[in-house]
């Protein structure tokens, strides 16, 4: 069976290594990324996409989504994982297109669980 590919875009370092060891020991191959200029120019198609919207670079995780969706030729589920829990927040990553927004902390089990929820989910 296929690993499902999950890309990570999160500037702060500790928490972009967590989950990518996290969720390779869980299964996953993880592409990640310090900035969303890189991940658009370098990730390859994905089953599914985590990003923060605080982002080091000059484009932040509610520009990232919104590219990310006018670039796909299939509809990748967009997971936020993010300090910023306001309800304007919530909206404007929903409204750019995210899938799902999880405030921080976010633990790495319930990560793993969300993803294999919106990827099954997908696939149906």
């Amino acid at each position: 069976m296929r690993k499902p590919n999950i890309l990570i875009v999160e500037s702060d370092d500790d928490t972009r290594e967590l989950y990518t060891e996290y969720l390779d020991a869980r299964g996953f191959f993880v592409e990640a990324f310090s900035t969303a200029d890189e991940a658009l120019r370098r990730a390859k198609p994905a089953d599914a996409v985590v990003t923060a919207l605080a982002l080091r670079g000059s484009i932040d995780g509610i520009q990232f989504i919104a590219r990310t969706r006018e670039r796909e030729a299939r509809r990748t589920p967009i997971v936020v994982v993010t300090c910023r829990d306001f309800a304007s927040e919530r909206q404007r990553a929903m409204t750019a297109g995210a899938d799902l927004f999880l405030p921080k902390p976010c633990l790495p089990d319930r990560l793993v669980g969300e993803l294999r929820r919106v990827i099954a989910a997908g696939d149906a």
